[in-house]
């Protein structure tokens, strides 16, 4: 695809963005197209680069303009691939259209832009197109921080047009629900796990104990990105010993139960799989990569949801064990 494509708009009106739409917005659309970065083979997508526009409107969470792209695509009419004044309102959601009604501003957009010739009208070939990180639509929806519900309907309407590309994986391994818990929305990460649950509870496992690259489930995003009080030596050593003392235990479950609610998403997958702190089967765990941070609070719910049942295997042969018992440091593992 032509980069200066990216550029074109009815007017030259694309420094007119209001809210929610920037420089940075219009330089994701170059970056779409670029290839300095190669990936593997097996990482490369039939269908080829996101489609800019949808890319635009999963980063906004645009209902309006993304049930005009699958609309266009469903009359098997070409796609829309030139970002338009007319398009920018309807990612804005007509807010700028001054009274315009919705239709009316499907209209221009239709009307104003012309048609790329080389794109494919394959049936469904629109939401198969990733980023140069091998990002679908799914994954840039999942991975916004913010908690709207149009961010949970359009992660809907895209998993009901192709269910696999909830566990679709990008170069690093990642599926939607990684960038959801990396980016700490918890209400995304709840959505994607009712979404997997309607095709069937071994779905949703399937889901939840995923793997990237770094043999890394959602957990370990969820474990980085919340916040988990550091417990001194005394404490630490009771987490040891509730493997074997029951009153030690009960004081974890305490502690665990005490938690500060921002550890939500913790909570939420542990909830929703409470063997999900044994995976990896090797490798860094979740609750070694707790510890190793100094989330002790963290590791305590770890311990607490799954009943004791989790993993304490860590990196270069070492266990929790370890770790748990070393003096507090600043630790470079992110």
């Amino acid at each position: 695809m032509d980069a200066k494509l990216m550029a074109a708009t009815d007017g030259g009106d694309v420094n007119k963005l209001k809210v929610g739409l920037n420089k940075e917005d219009a330089m994701l659309m170059v970056d779409a197209t670029a290839t300095s970065k190669k990936p593997s083979e097996e990482d490369q997508s039939p269908a080829g680069i996101i489609n800019p526009l949808l890319l635009l409107s999963a980063r906004e969470g645009s209902l309006m303009a993304l049930n005009v792209l699958l609309e266009r695509e469903d009359a098997k009419r070409p796609p829309l691939m030139i970002i338009s004044q007319e398009f920018l309102e309807l990612v804005e959601g007509g807010s700028s259209a001054q009274g315009r009604t919705a239709v009316s501003i499907v209209g221009d957009v239709e009307g104003g832009v012309d048609d790329q010739p080389a794109a494919s009208l394959a049936v469904g070939a629109l939401l198969k197109g990733v980023t140069p990180d091998g990002d679908t639509a799914l994954h840039v929806v999942a991975q916004n921080q913010e908690n709207g519900k149009h961010f949970l309907e359009y992660a809907g309407i895209i998993y009901e047009r192709g269910r696999g590309l909830l566990f679709a994986k990008n170069h690093r391994g990642d599926t939607p629900l990684h960038c959801a818990a990396r980016a700490g929305n918890s209400k995304m990460v709840s959505h994607l796990m009712n979404l997997a649950a309607r095709s069937g509870a071994d779905m949703k496992l399937r889901l939840l104990r995923m793997e990237n690259k770094r043999h890394e489930t959602a957990l370990h995003e969820a474990v980085r990105f919340e916040d988990g009080r550091f417990l001194g030596r005394k404490e630490r050593r009771a987490l040891i010993d509730a493997t074997t003392h029951t009153a030690a235990e009960e004081r974890n479950k305490d502690d665990a139960a005490g938690a500060q609610e921002e550890k939500n998403i913790v909570k939420l997958l542990m909830g929703a799989d409470p063997e999900l702190a044994n995976y990896p089967a090797d490798g860094v765990s979740p609750l070694y990569l707790a510890i190793l941070l100094g989330k002790s609070t963290i590791a305590l719910i770890l311990y607490d949801k799954s009943g004791g049942n989790l993993s304490y295997s860590g990196a270069n042969g070492q266990n929790a064990l370890h770790v748990g018992v070393l003096p507090h440091r600043d630790s470079g593992v992110r």
